[in-house]
């Protein structure tokens, strides 16, 4: 059965676009009167959480079938099912100890796909749900601004520079950075780290908890066209960057230009400083790319 009361308290919390509102009602209303579609999202909700180890590659199969079979768009279909989802993974969520600002915190990350599927797609809804699996199972969650997950360390070795030496295999704590719009400043970063570093610090004997994050935010050759303040270039600086690439093609256009990323670099839009500096240097032809890197984190301070 659909828990809307749960689910109507959970959207007050969050400024979720009008377009989205009214998808999302409209849905419902469908729900309510259309039995073999409540049925059908019924279905695949419990299918989903009765083994969530196959991730969510089948359950979005399935939401694009019977969004074609409903006349329904699949991405916003997609947004439904995750909004359907709550509930059970609020119950996932307590049943591991996290705290409600945890879970509540972590689910923002809904607005900021949803944001995104506009901006990308000129629909309310989702694009990326097989996302969504590590956060449905509270095995990706918020602390501060930055998303985490315990991993494991996929290179030889790296020593930093107090002697700590991490190995292949070892336990690393991954982060991702979501688009909430929230400037990535010396504050706002630290601050998350001290809260993950609370977090998981258990997991190592020695109290220095060690970051890792692979992201095209953490390509050392924005250095050379960024602006000098930008919040990126310090996060950069935040690492040890053990692997970087160049690409042909910016495969995260889409983050930076929206709707936007599949015209040539001289048609981009400049109507804000990353979108210009991006679109300037791709226009000389340069390449954009990856990186990855790591830092260790004693609390108070990085370690690299």
């Amino acid at each position: 059965m659909i828990k809307t009361e749960f689910i109507d308290s959970f959207i007050k919390r969050y400024d979720y676009p009008e377009c989205a509102l009214h998808e999302i009602d409209r849905l419902f209303r469908k729900s309510q009167t259309d039995k073999y579609f409540e049925a059908d999202m019924e279905s695949i909700i419990n299918k989903y959480f009765a083994d969530t180890s196959n991730g969510l590659g089948q359950t979005q199969d399935k939401i694009f079938e019977i969004s074609k079979r409903y006349n329904e768009d699949k991405y916003t279909l997609c947004l439904f099912f995750l909004i359907l989802a709550l509930p059970y993974s609020k119950e996932i969520y307590d049943k591991k100890g996290l705290g409600e600002d945890i879970f509540y915190d972590t689910m923002d990350d809904i607005r900021c796909k949803l944001n995104e599927c506009i901006e990308c797609k000129e629909v309310p809804g989702t694009f990326v749900l097989t996302w969504y699996n590590g956060i449905l199972n509270a095995e990706t969650i918020s602390l501060g601004r930055f998303e985490y997950e315990v991993s494991d360390f996929g290179f030889k070795e790296y020593t930093f520079s107090d002697g700590k030496t991490i190995k292949k295999g070892d336990i690393t704590i991954n982060f991702h950075i979501p688009s909430s719009g929230v400037p990535i400043s010396d504050e706002v970063r630290f601050d998350s780290y001290k809260k993950a570093y609370e977090h998981f610090k258990h997991l190592y004997p020695d109290g220095k908890v060690v970051f890792e994050c692979s992201s095209w935010l953490l390509y050392p050759e924005q250095k050379k066209f960024l602006p000098e303040k930008s919040n990126i270039l310090r996060f950069i600086d935040d690492f040890v960057i053990i692997e970087s690439e160049k690409r042909d093609k910016f495969y995260d256009a889409w983050r930076v230009f929206g709707k936007y990323a599949d015209l040539p670099p001289r048609k981009l839009p400049r109507d804000n400083s990353m979108r210009k500096a991006y679109a300037d240097w791709m226009s000389k032809g340069r390449q954009t790319g990856f990186g990855r890197g790591i830092f260790a984190f004693d609390g108070e301070k990085i370690i690299k």
